[in-house]
Formats: C-alpha cells, sequence, structure tokens
C-alpha cells in the first residue's frame, strides 16, 4: 500500500473490469496524491513535537475550521488528553 506525502497509508480496493478502467483509477490516485503534496508544499512541523503532537499538528493544518475535540481526536488518532493538552 503506497504512503501518502502526508505519511497516511490509504486503502482502495480495485474493482474494475477491464486495463482502461483501471487506468483511470491508478489517475485519479495519483492526482489525489499530487493534491495532498501541493498542501503540503511549504509546511514544515516542528521537531521538536512528539509524534502524538506532530500528529495533531498535521491533522490542524489540513482542517484548520474544525474545533470539534472528538472529531480532531479521531481525525489525529489520538487521546482526548493528548488534543485537550496540545489544542
Amino acid at each position: 500500500m503506497p504512503a501518502w506525502p502526508d505519511g497516511t497509508k490509504h486503502f482502495k480496493p480495485a474493482y474494475v473490469h477491464t486495463r482502461e478502467e483501471l487506468k483511470v483509477l491508478i489517475l485519479q490516485m495519483n492526482a489525489g496524491r499530487k493534491a495532498v503534496q501541493d498542501r503540503l508544499q511549504g509546511i514544515t512541523p516542528p521537531c521538536e513535537l512528539h509524534k502524538k503532537e506532530r500528529q495533531i499538528w498535521a491533522y490542524m493544518k489540513f482542517h484548520p475550521e474544525e474545533t470539534n475535540m472528538n472529531v480532531i481526536t479521531k481525525g489525529a488518532k489520538a487521546t482526548m488528553h493528548m488534543v485537550a493538552k496540545h489544542y
């Protein structure tokens, strides 16, 4: 499974009937990866942060409008305590 530029891995089952459909699916996935890469340019996480803090930081960079701590906790795959401490 390929790693995206933001470090996440996305599983996408490929149910296609022809090679042409598979080529289209691959092009769509590559376009999605390119979009993530473009958003990440110029964003470098601080080196001093621990792993979970970096996950929260990265999630908040991509979702700045999010204010619900439960959603942030699930999205950043962190504990509620870590989100409350560093949000």
